[in-house]
């Protein structure tokens, strides 16, 4: 074999390949930090496949059958960003708070800073936190006596499989019903024109606003929430976006309260950017509104009320659709 390779390398969301030369004995992970100008120790958030094949970024390009002149294409792995959980209890009380995910993402950050445990039978990772909730929504984390607005998290996806498109949404069935089985897993986020909503960027912070109101965010909240995700947004034309059913959000992300509160209440929002020239592909998302707080299962009533002891969690994920 040759010493070095011909590569063509396409990145989602881009224009065009790039044709890179590597040597056989260098493992995908080697050419992709060399492609993306990382150290290596740093994980690259993205996945690699062949024709329809998913590499494994292990081995070497001669191992993964690298002759040359072969196309790479690489997909950025979703993050979730910043969900963020707020306590709000009428009274001074103890709380524990537990969350897990499930073996598709893994913790990447969180604060107040606490052991990661991880399952040896499922790998799954899970992590709890003991505070004190004072009336106004302070914490104070029980283990450091740090004293936090809120729980913060983030976690980056590990792997997506299968590499293939999403399916293609059953036309007949009732919008509620598409929402109620969904399965929510991390690595195969998508949007399409039935489950999402298409915002022209201009109008993108009025219409979140509205929107997060109804479903349970307050003023702090919301206004957190927009100006997280607004550089973010600010890239694009349009943006696409929905909210995951909450039912299904907790089977990837379990969240466990004790004492049990009276309400809880998980918002985690799912967008990408659409440009001007593909809204021809969006009609039904561009002009039919969503009922998000019935399609994800909110009870704003509850969810608003200050006599009760309330679980808030608001956060969401960028995905790059594959083309």
């Amino acid at each position: 074999m040759a010493d070095t390779i011909s590569l063509k390398i396409f990145v989602a969301g881009q224009e065009g390949g790039t044709t890179i030369s590597a040597s056989p004995s260098s493992t995908m992970r080697q050419v992709a930090q060399t492609f993306f100008g990382q150290p290596e120790n740093v994980v690259q958030p993205y996945q690699f496949s062949t024709n329809g094949r998913r590499i494994d970024s292990s081995l070497t390009l001669e191992q993964s059958g690298f002759t040359g002149g072969e196309e790479i294409h690489c997909v950025k792995l979703p993050k979730a960003r910043k969900p963020v959980i707020y306590l709000l209890s009428p009274q001074t009380i103890e709380a524990s708070v537990t969350l897990s995910l499930i073996p598709t993402w893994k913790f990447s950050s969180i604060y107040p800073i606490v052991p990661i445990h991880r399952s040896p039978q499922d790998s799954k990772e899970e992590i709890t936190w003991r505070v004190q909730v004072h009336p106004g929504g302070e914490l104070t984390e029980l283990i450091t006596g740090l004293k936090v607005a809120y729980l913060f998290w983030e976690a980056q996806s590990e792997h997506i499989t299968p590499i293939s498109p999403p399916p293609s949404p059953v036309l007949s069935a009732p919008e509620e019903d598409m929402y109620r089985h969904e399965i929510f897993n991390p690595t195969e986020a998508s949007l399409d024109d039935r489950n999402s909503i298409l915002i022209p960027i201009q109008q993108i912070t009025t219409y979140l606003d509205k929107t997060l109101k109804h479903l349970g965010l307050h003023t702090e909240a919301r206004t957190s929430f927009i100006t997280y995700w607004l550089p973010f947004m600010l890239r694009h034309e349009n943006i696409a976006l929905r909210f995951v059913p909450q039912w299904s959000f907790e089977k990837s992300a379990p969240l466990t309260v004790e004492p049990s509160p009276d309400v809880v209440t998980r918002v985690f929002m799912i967008f990408q950017g659409v440009p001007n020239k593909d809204l021809n592909k969006w009609p039904v998302a561009s002009s039919t509104p969503k009922d998000w707080p019935k399609l994800i299962g909110v009870d704003l009533a509850r969810a608003s009320n200050t006599n009760l002891f309330r679980v808030l969690e608001w956060g969401g994920m960028e995905v790059t659709p594959v083309s």
